[in-house]
């Protein structure tokens, strides 16, 4: 088992990365330890309930009879600034604390602790184990707030919504792909934040309708637009930004209802075009407009910056977007953004060759994403393998992520990793891959090695 931790405290940020395996024999474990070249400088030494092995920047390593865990604390201490020439006592400050003390101390915690007050206590990871898969992960959100904790602005409405919200996920390696599920489990004020702002699905539309059948990159997200002025209100900052918005002549209603909340991002045909790395890749970025008088009210004000131009059927691309080649429309629908004016005309005739297959698999999300790996990969040995990076053996043929709507308690999602060869088992295929990357960087270490740059014995044992 493998389990880390993250707390902020002051001027001191400290994260700690534990492996925990069974033993079936400490004895033997600990004469093993001492034979061991790197641990020769260490002292076993034996607390109440565990003995351990703490060597100078190194692993802190404890046990009993039947479990050993293997400890990594790295710290990130800092003293509040301070003008030059001047003394500043800070409320916050503390000294460093010995890592081996703090270690120690939180180790102890690993031995000791009961049952109600460690992660077995918790009915989302309890449950997590009653579905068969060949790994588990679980995340919890309450590390986050001792972050929030030294905020200079104190936010307790956000502390509500972070505390005690979990996501748990399962991965199985199938034949030609890893598949991932995941949920998340929220605590009753974010569960009833949410359901104040219900949010669309993803609009398909860009897909079926995009110019293309090549797509390399797709990113389709939905969400309420009341959802972020909600936001600013829970943490008790929306009064806030209410001046600022009136100055420049707009409202927080205007921002709620000028955009539906379907954003959709496709990137179709990267590197057709053989040789260094221009090619004729089509781009289209779509957001769904809400409330057609809001829209305009805040655009009229882009409008007078120079960003876009008002036409009579809409807005299209001011000096400034047009300086920096991006082209735009808008009408009483759609706001679109696209790499050029030919693949915009193309996306609005509908001519183009509907991706039938992926807008399937997103339909009714409220997020998906696509990147095909294997054109990315071969898009960059174009521009890499002149430096002689060799990409060819990369096993991945593509990447999938979508995310369900919040059905009132959770919210629910799925990754899909698909390889190249879709009849062998992916974790094999994975196994091959690692195996076949570090022969390359032994040879290649081989090669570079010097009488003056000796590659360390141990780091060529541990790659073969």
């Amino acid at each position: 088992y493998f389990f880390m931790t993250h707390s902020v405290v002051a001027n001191s940020q400290s994260m700690t990365f534990n492996v925990i395996c069974s033993l079936s024999d400490s004895a033997k474990f600990a004469a093993y330890i001492k034979n061991q070249d790197h641990f020769k400088g260490g002292t076993i030494k034996k607390e109440k309930d565990y003995s351990y092995l703490s060597v100078e920047d190194g692993p802190f390593i404890s046990w009993n009879d039947k479990t050993v865990i293997l400890s990594v604390n790295t710290q990130n201490e800092t003293a509040p600034a301070m003008p030059a020439g001047m003394k500043v006592e800070h409320a916050n400050y503390q000294a460093p604390a010995n890592k081996e003390d703090e270690l120690k101390k939180q180790v102890t915690t690993y031995y000791t602790q009961k049952e109600d007050e460690s992660i077995a206590s918790i009915k989302a990871f309890k449950d997590l184990f009653n579905e068969k898969a060949d790994g588990y992960l679980f995340a919890g959100s309450n590390s986050s707030l001792s972050a929030l904790n030294n905020m200079p602005i104190q936010l307790p409405g956000l502390q509500a919504l972070l505390k005690n919200n979990y996501s748990t996920c399962t991965f199985n390696f199938a034949d030609g792909k890893i598949v991932a599920k995941s949920t998340a489990y929220l605590n009753p004020d974010l569960i009833a934040f949410l359901k104040k702002y219900p949010g669309p699905s993803a609009n398909t539309a860009l897909l079926e309708n995009f110019p293309s059948n090549d797509i390399d990159g797709a990113l389709l997200f939905s969400f309420s637009p009341k959802l972020i002025s909600g936001l600013l209100d829970e943490m008790g900052v929306g009064s806030l930004a209410d001046p600022f918005l009136q100055k420049a002549g707009v409202s927080r209603d205007d921002l709620n209802k000028c955009f539906k909340g379907d954003i959709g991002v496709v990137v179709s045909d990267l590197g057709n075009n053989t040789g260094m790395p221009k090619s004729s890749h089509k781009m289209i970025v779509s957001a769904g407009i809400g409330d057609v008088n809001s829209f305009n009210k805040i655009m009229d004000k882009v409008a007078e910056m120079g960003f876009v131009t008002k036409q009579s059927n809409g807005y299209s691309s001011g000096a400034v977007l047009q300086s920096i080649g991006v082209y735009m429309h808008t009408d009483d629908k759609n706001m679109i953004f696209a790499s050029d004016s030919m693949t915009y005309q193309q996306y609005a005739s509908k001519t183009g060759k509907p991706n039938t297959e992926l807008a399937s698999r997103f339909k009714g999300k409220s997020m998906a994403f696509f990147l095909d790996v294997d054109k990315l990969v071969n898009f960059a040995q174009t521009i890499f393998g002149s430096m002689g990076t060799d990409l060819s053996k990369v096993p991945f043929k593509d990447f999938s992520a979508t995310t369900d709507n919040f059905d009132g308690s959770t919210i629910k999602g799925e990754v899909d990793l698909r390889m190249k060869d879709e009849k062998q088992n992916s974790l094999v295929t994975l196994l091959n891959w690692g195996s076949s990357v570090a022969g390359d960087m032994h040879k290649s270490m081989h090669t570079m090695a010097t009488p003056a740059m000796v590659t360390p014995p141990v780091i060529l044992k541990s790659l073969h």
